[in-house]
């Protein structure tokens, strides 16, 4: 899973620089891979919180809190939109001769549009389409039968990872 960076803050730039320079540091962050939150509370500014989060900022910008204890609240909930885990997972197909699909359970799928899934057998993956149905459930499906893969071994282990930052980042299920 990609590393998470949870800014908590006043929302305005005024030690160091401007807004600008708060702007060109959170980009900076963003594009080394790093989920950035911001939890702004008082009178922050909503465009500049927005413009720092990682998309989509309606997971990742918290804007309006009251004060810190509010912004604290919040926490357990960004927890659940920010950090990836998979709880379990769900097969849909169970036969070697049927497309490999399936169901992964868990908190922190959040649509970023960059959703992808990956199956894995021994040395070799191939890509899966990937289906957001929730913020709890992605759905994996891959375009040929286990069987295909697997060869003449059907007992052969698969792995399914998913990432949502289009391979950057795999989470294993």
């Amino acid at each position: 899973a990609p590393p998470v960076l949870v800014l908590l803050t006043d929302g305005r730039q005024t030690v160091g620089g401007t807004d600008a320079t708060a702007t060109d540091e959170a980009n900076s962050i963003k594009s080394q891979g790093i989920t950035l939150v911001t939890i702004g509370f008082g009178d922050a500014d909503v465009a500049l919180m927005t413009a720092w989060a990682s998309t989509p900022s309606s997971s990742y910008a918290w804007v309006g809190l009251a004060d810190v204890a509010a912004a604290q609240a919040v926490i357990p909930s960004i927890v659940d939109e920010a950090c990836i885990e998979v709880h379990y997972l769900c097969l849909h197909n169970s036969f070697c001769h049927e497309v490999v699909s399936v169901e992964a359970v868990g908190t922190g799928f959040a649509d970023t549009g960059n959703l992808a899934c990956r199956l894995t057998d021994g040395g070799s993956q191939s890509s899966m389409t990937a289906e957001q149905i929730s913020t709890s459930v992605v759905r994996c499906s891959s375009s040929s039968a286990a069987s295909d893969r697997s060869g003449e071994d059907n007992s052969a282990q698969v792995q399914v990872q998913v990432s949502l930052d289009q391979g950057s980042h795999w989470t294993q299920l």
